[in-house]
Order: C-alpha cells, then structure tokens, then sequence
C-alpha cells in the first residue's frame, strides 16, 4: 500500500475570499498574496518555520521587529471587518502586552496579549473600547486568534472558539498604516515569537465562517505526491490516500492507459455478407462509459453498434444494423478508455491482476463541502518473474573437446543460476554459461539451468549433449608374416550405435563393419593402406589409412652360416645368398625350404667357413616359387 496526505484546494467564492482585502501567508516574503497589492515592508523580523515544520513560511519577531504596511485600502474599513492571525508567543523577549496586529492611532484597533509569566490573555482596543478573554493560554505554542466588528460589537475567537464580546460604543478611525509585531504608536509593546496567516476581511465573519477557518487553517497546506505502486505481475495493486480538512469527503478515481491492452477489442460474425455479431476478445481496463464502436474494412458498408461495460471493461458488443456487401468480417475498433474508473469512489484503489493492460497514469480527486483537490500522478511498475528467453541448446561433441552451453533469461533482475545434469547440480555452475571442457562419456546427458530471483524461478527446458563418434584407440598400421592371422582393429566412442565400415587402399571392403577386421592368412596382396569410417546418427570420424606390411618371416641372423626362420607352417620359403650385397640381381637360390614347425633352423652346410679363401657370404628369407 501507498500512502499519501490530500488537502482541499483554496476555495474560491467561498467564506475564505468573500471580503478578503489582504492576506499574508509569509509564503518566503511579506507580499499580499491576495492580489491587492497590499505588501508590506519587513523590518528586523526574519523567517522561520510554521506550525506545521515547514520553512520560510512566517515570520520571528526578538522584540521591536516589525512589518508594515501604508495602504489606503487598508484604510477603507468601515463598520464590520474582521482580523486573523496565528501567532506563537515566547516569554521573556517582548514586552509585557506585546503586539500582535493592528491599526493603533486615534481610535483605531488592536489585537495583544496582556500578562506576564507562562500565561497570556488575548485583549483588544477598539477605539477606546478595550476587551480581555476571560480564559488565559499557554505559551510556546500556536493559535489562531480572530477579532470580528460586526454593527457596534467587537468578539475576539481563539482556535475557532468565541471568547468574549463587548460593545465598541465609540466611533472608529482607521488609519492607513497597518502594523505586525509592534505598536506603530510608540514603538513599544513588542512582540516576541513567530506570526503566520494574517488576513484581514471589509466583512464580518460569521461564527461558522471562524470556524471553519480555523479547520481549514489547522491542514497543511501541502499535497505530498501519490506514490508510484509496484507489484509483480499477476497480483494486486493498491494505491491510498488519508484526506484532512473539513466535512465528509468523496473521492473518484482516474486512469489514462499507456498501453494498447487496456483498449478493448473484438472481432466481427458474417453471414450471408450481413454482420450478425461481434465478440469481445478484450474487455480493456479503465472504461467509465460505454466506448464508441466502429467497423472498417470488409467490403460492405452501414453496420452499426454499441458496447456495454461493467466494472471499467467491456463486455458485449451489440449489432443494431447488420449493414450489407460484407465478403468478409470488418475490423472491430473501439475507443479508448475515457479515464474516470467506474466504482472507484474510495480512499483506496486496488487494481486486480495486474499486467501490461494495468499500466498507465492513476490519479485521485478529494472533494469536499469547499471544493476538490487532484492527487498527483502515479504509476504501476511492473515486476516480473523469471522466465527463460533463449534456453541452453543441445549439441553434439567430440570426445575430449570443449563447448559452452548459455541461457539468456527474462524477467526483473537480479537473476541467479544453477546447472545440473541429469538432474544433479553442478558445483559452481552458477554462471549464465556452462564450460564443458575436456569431454568424456560422463558428462553425457541432459542439461538444465534454474533460473530465480528475487520474484521467483523456473528451470530451461533439457538440453542433450551428445558425443560425437570419436577415436579412443586408432589403427596406426601393423607389420604381419606372410600366411599369418591377422585382426586389425580401433577403439571409438560415441553416443547410440556405432557402425564401421573398413577401407583397402581406399576400397570398400564389403562385410568389414566391425570394429576389427580379420585376415585368416595374410597375403603379399594384402600389404596396403587400411583405414577405416565410424559413424552414428550424429556424424563420423575417420581413421587415416596407415600402412600394412607382410613380411615372408622373421629372420635371426648370426655370424655363422644359419638362419632362424620364423613363419607359416607348410609355406615353402626360399633361401638365397649372395657375395656382394652391391649387385641386386646377384642372390641366387640356394634352397627352397618347406616349414615343419613355425620356427625353424637352416644351415649352410655346403660351405666351409673355415676356409679363408672363401668369400663372404649374405642371405635372405623370401617366399618360395
């Protein structure tokens, strides 16, 4: 809720101008604010606070302080005026009957407070008439005191109340020269405190009229500002006021809108090119009549309409003319909202379910007996809960790679955050974004983030991260013996089933979709370059084709004429030598030899190494014819 103070604004043609010849509100100066031109002259007093705290609004008097005036409308009293002012008297700096205000000199008139100590009376010369109050009052405080002539009688009221009266019994003079805070006779009589609110009348004023002066007098006159509201969407608004012043009061509140939604809407019904109906699809807000109707559009022409509108929405649309020539429904446009809200007649104004349809300028008017007073303007701020604008996305990504997953939010700030996958939070995901780095099967699986502030959370929709089909253990070639098994394999990972597809010095090599590929016997012919494709529904990888050597077998060598063979049991392997490893075509066979076992030993035995004239012998291992 939101609470502001509302006065009544000055009254016109009321009791409080009727008659009124000055007025001196001391409003930072001694100006007459009545418009008559009546200022006075300030001498020594100097400007301090009013009876209600506010600053530069009357004046202080230290004792022979004074503010005058020579007016001759001043002058122009006749038998009845009247004469007001506030007045806050301080012991002990004045003089004993200090001056409040008057027009001294030959039977003129003032008003002063006899007495001496913490007590004073309110007393009055009237030509050579003089009046005391019967009741004594307090210092340090403020009143409001009035002296009113009225057909020979003179009544002195303090705070609205009638103290005394007495017959004036001589004729009055009424000299120009008006006087505050001293006697303008002799300079004596001074006044020590504060004096606001001086008005002076060419009328009588009735007891009511000083009454209700005084209760006019005792509001601040100040309108603090109606506070702006703010609420978060979907709940209620309140705006309040606290109204002081006079009499019963009334209030009724306004609304302009600021955005479309409050402009009620609707739609047309054909049929037969006739319009035959129309549906309200938005009531609006903020109606207090029944908004104009219009239809545009449609090929036809003369449909008419009226609206109908209940608690500040429209409700219905009836059609009183069908028109004709419609080929298709007409556009429905309604006016706008005219500002006063319907029912809204108390000093308080909830508004309901608040959204962008809600949002505007809200004003009150206070009225009384004397008039109105308008509020300032207030407004509604919305706020609104969290809500995800762009949600984290999935994506696909190799074993070992990096990525970041982000979530851009809506809403009223300040937002936090908090990832999880699988549902687990995350420790110190709690950033906008999410690092995924150094990827492995483990951090597979579905991503979320929750979303709060101080308004409430919601949590993004899952977002997968899936693995791309990646290379764990690759095939980097081999080196195999002729006639041997050989597997040749890779190592992948991915997310779903994986499919492999291997390739022969770039061949497709029909059935070879594992993750391994045997060779029963290796072959001389099968000596190439192997590679091979993993895929999956979300991409591939490819391994790059590496070199597979066959070898006949594996030969020991020693420094005498024997080999060791290691090869394929039943291949027939041939032996050659030669004397000089210069010549390519200088190895002959020197035998061709059967294996019985997958290692075996052969021995030159046809040659003598001990003979020195002997050349030097070289051998080789390679398949037999």
């Amino acid at each position: 809720c939101f609470l502001t103070a509302l006065v009544p604004a000055a009254y016109t043609q009321s009791f409080l101008t009727n008659g009124l010849v000055a007025y001196y509100p001391f409003n930072g100066n001694a100006n007459d604010e009545n418009g008559n031109g009546n200022n006075c002259t300030v001498y020594g007093a100097t400007l301090t606070t009013n009876r209600f705290g506010i600053s530069n609004s009357a004046y202080y008097f230290n004792g022979g302080n004074s503010i005058k005036t020579s007016s001759s409308s001043l002058g122009a009293f006749q038998s009845n005026f009247t004469a007001t002012a506030w007045c806050y008297f301080i012991g002990g700096i004045g003089d004993n009957s200090p001056r409040l205000i008057g027009k001294t000199a030959y039977y003129g008139w003032e008003i002063f407070t006899p007495g001496t100590g913490s007590s004073r009376a309110f007393a009055w010369f009237i030509g050579t008439a003089y009046l005391q109050t019967p009741k004594v009052f307090s210092e340090n405080r403020w009143y409001s005191v009035g002296l009113v002539v009225e057909n020979g009688v003179g009544s002195i009221y303090v705070d609205g109340s009638l103290q005394c009266s007495a017959s004036i019994g001589n004729t009055l003079s009424y000299p120009n020269l008006f006087t505050i805070g001293n006697d303008s006779n002799n300079g004596a009589d001074n006044w020590g405190g504060g004096i606001d609110d001086v008005r002076l009348y060419d009328r009588a004023l009735s007891s009511n009229d000083i009454a209700n002066l005084y209760a006019f007098e005792s509001a601040p006159p100040n309108l603090p500002n109606l506070q702006n509201a703010i609420a978060l969407i979907g709940s209620n608004a309140t705006f309040e006021v606290s109204s002081t012043g006079l009499g019963t009061f009334t209030y009724q509140w306004y609304y302009t809108n600021s955005n479309p939604l409050a402009v009620a809407g609707g739609y047309a019904q054909t049929f037969s090119s006739f319009v035959v109906g129309a549906v309200v699809t938005n009531g609006g807000f903020g109606y207090s009549a029944a908004p104009g109707v219009r239809f545009s559009g449609g090929g036809g022409s003369g449909v008419l309409g009226f609206t109908t509108v209940s608690n500040g929405s429209v409700t219905a649309i009836s059609i009183t003319n069908a028109g004709f020539g419609y080929s298709a429904p007409p556009a429905v446009v309604m006016d706008p909202p005219s500002g006063l809200i319907v029912g809204a007649t108390n000093s308080t104004l909830t508004v309901s379910n608040v959204g962008p349809a809600s949002l505007g300028s809200y004003w009150v008017v206070v009225s009384n007996t004397y008039g109105s007073v308008t509020s300032s303007v207030a407004n509604i701020t919305l706020l609104y809960p969290p809500s995800v604008a762009v949600p984290p996305l999935s994506q696909s990504l190799a074993l070992r790679g990096t990525t970041t997953l982000s979530v851009t939010a809506a809403g009223t700030p300040p937002f936090t955050y908090q990832w999880t996958l699988a549902g687990t939070n995350l420790p110190a995901a709690t950033n906008s974004t999410l690092v995924i780095s150094n990827f492995s099967l483990g951090q597979v699986g579905s991503y979320a983030v929750a979303v709060s502030s101080p308004y409430g959370s919601v949590t993004s929709g899952s977002a997968q991260v899936w693995m791309l089909p990646s290379l764990t253990a690759p095939f980097k070639g081999s080196v195999d013996l002729w006639g041997q098994p050989v597997t040749l394999a890779v190592g992948a990972v991915g997310t779903g089933d994986l499919l492999y597809q291997w390739y022969f010095n770039g061949l497709f090599i029909p059935g070879a979709t594992s993750n391994s590929f045997s060779l029963g016997a290796i072959q001389f012919t099968n000596a190439g370059l192997y590679s091979v494709v993993v895929s999956s529904a979300l991409g591939s990888v490819t391994n790059l084709p590496y070199q597979v050597v066959v070898n006949p077998a594996n030969v020991n060598l020693g420094t005498c004429p024997m080999i060791y063979i290691t090869g394929t049991v039943g291949y027939v392997y041939a032996i050659q030598s030669t004397t000089d490893l210069s010549n390519t075509n200088s190895w002959v066979t020197v035998t061709n030899l059967t294996l019985g076992a997958s290692s075996q030993i052969w021995a030159d035995t046809a040659t003598d190494t001990s003979k020195e004239a002997n050349p030097r012998k070289f051998y080789r291992v390679t398949a037999g014819q």
